[in-house]
């Protein structure tokens, strides 16, 4: 996990903070989010293999509201393998929801989709996050004795201690 420095971010205004996430082989993907204010709530943004394109309606976002905290205190997005597969790598933004945003989209349930206002403000961010990403695999070993994926889903009950599998074949 690490804890990106908000200060040395908030230099400039930004409308997402990016981070680049190279992917191999067929892995699913796990997002953790460890807000350390947890009145805070974020939208997270992510594309395969180019930067998101933040006027695309057909953007993959998730709205994290603290509704959506886990037990633990913790914001999860989970892809499969299946969504990853002959990809290379993820592009994926976090941006900061103002108190406006909260009210509207947290607090009221009001279907989500970002409006332009939302996304193209340049905002500081108000509070630390820390920011856990790790892959996962369901495997099995072929009678050459090489690991294969193929016909296996990685579930989304998988975590950092057991792997969920689901498989394809009959």
């Amino acid at each position: 996990m690490f804890y990106p420095n908000i200060t040395k971010l908030n230099e400039k205004y930004r409308q997402f903070h990016y981070y680049l996430y190279n992917l191999t082989e067929n892995y699913s993907i796990h997002f953790e989010i460890y807000p350390l204010s947890l009145n805070i709530s974020y939208l997270l943004i992510y594309q395969f293999d180019t930067k998101p394109n933040l006027n695309s309606i057909y953007q993959n976002w998730i709205l994290f509201c603290p509704s959506n905290l886990t037990i633990d205190d913790i914001y999860l997005h989970f892809i499969n393998n299946s969504q990853t597969l002959n990809h290379h790598s993820i592009i994926y933004g976090i941006r900061e929801l103002t108190t406006i945003d909260i009210n509207e989209y947290c607090l009221n349930e009001k279907n989500f989709y970002p409006n332009s206002s939302m996304i193209n403000q340049p905002r500081k961010f108000l509070s630390n996050y820390g920011v856990r990403l790790y892959k996962s695999a369901c495997l099995y070993l072929d009678a050459n004795n090489n690991w294969k994926s193929d016909g296996l889903i990685v579930g989304p009950l998988t975590n950092h201690y057991q792997t969920q599998c689901f498989s394809t074949y009959l």
